[in-house]
């Protein structure tokens, strides 16, 4: 039959009525009722005399400027870094460049970059790519203007903070995706100053390191880094190796290596986790002095012999 209501078939309908006869309802469940529907009562209204908080909010679209960063000192690590309430570093990559960004365009400011460097090891040659991902940026009229951005550049290098950038440029949200897709694509190439413990000639390093190529390397996780990363046996290719001889117990080694593999590692070899070593090669101890990252090379781009030499 019809309803004395006039919310049967063919009746009318109060779109405001329905919903205030719902919420009248509502107001007469108590806790333990509300809590009963679950999830999909935290979309409700609050009980009556319970107040009513209207939040707003607005966001912009989020940019991404895109480079390659070359770090020109030690002591700097990429990210903040603290241990025990105590900085290690003075400033950091990341510090360096957002800070610039965000006083040029505003906003929320996140760094990103494909990999990372050891706080002691300068980061030189072409640079190693990045992205800063702003998120609600104030300033929109300068993010899309090219001359801005190219000024960014010019203010970054001219602060001498230790970081340089370079092919600043506004990239798709693609670019960031892609920024760590890569990593096993990648190699690197680095630059060392070691010491042997037995005397070398140079015809000694170029007949026991520069001969090999596409040399298989195993590395157990080093004991430096077994607190943060898990114990792994990982399989590593050292593609070349390039010596240049100072005197009998110094030498500087150029490395091309494939993604991940540990340098430092492989010269002194991690009391034997990583195998071969350039000391097993040698057939002495060996360690190393100072490391940089002359290249980051990506899809098989090669710049390293344009890299600037490993001072000491």
């Amino acid at each position: 039959g019809g309803s004395s209501s006039g919310r049967g078939s063919g009746g009318s309908h109060n779109g405001a009525e329905d919903v205030a006869d719902v919420l009248n309802q509502l107001n007469w469940l108590d806790d333990t009722g509300r809590a009963a529907l679950g999830d999909w009562f935290k979309s409700l209204p609050p009980r009556e005399g319970a107040g009513v908080k209207l939040v707003a909010a607005w966001e912009r679209p989020t940019f991404y400027l895109g480079g390659r960063y070359r770090k020109l000192m030690r002591d700097m690590p990429q990210t903040p870094w603290f241990i025990d309430g105590q900085r290690k570093g003075s400033s950091s990559v990341e510090e360096a460049l957002a800070e610039s960004v965000s006083d040029l365009f505003g906003g929320q400011i996140k760094f990103h970059a494909s990999g990372r460097e050891d706080i002691d090891v300068r980061m030189l040659g072409n640079g190693r790519p990045f992205v800063i991902q702003i998120q609600n940026a104030l300033r929109l009229g300068k993010i899309m203007d090219q001359r801005y951005i190219s000024d960014l550049e010019g203010v970054i290098n001219a602060a001498r903070r230790g970081v340089e950038v370079e092919n600043l440029e506004l990239v798709p949200k693609k670019t960031f995706e892609e920024l760590q897709t890569h990593a096993e694509e990648k190699s690197k190439v680095y630059g060392c100053m070691v010491w042997s413990s037995k005397a070398m000639t140079a015809l000694d390093l170029k007949s026991r390191l520069d001969s090999l190529t596409c040399l298989a390397v195993s590395q157990d996780t080093p004991i430096r880094v077994i607190h943060r990363r898990s114990p792994l046996v990982r399989p590593k290719v050292i593609k070349s190796m390039r010596t240049t001889w100072f005197n009998a117990h110094w030498f500087s080694l150029v490395v091309e290596a494939s993604a991940g593999c540990y340098i430092k590692e492989f010269v002194h070899g991690d009391i034997g986790r990583t195998r071969p070593s350039v000391a097993e090669l040698l057939g002495c101890r060996a360690d190393i002095l100072q490391l940089d990252v002359m290249d980051v090379k990506v899809n098989g781009d090669t710049t390293a012999e344009n890299s600037a030499p490993m001072s000491t």
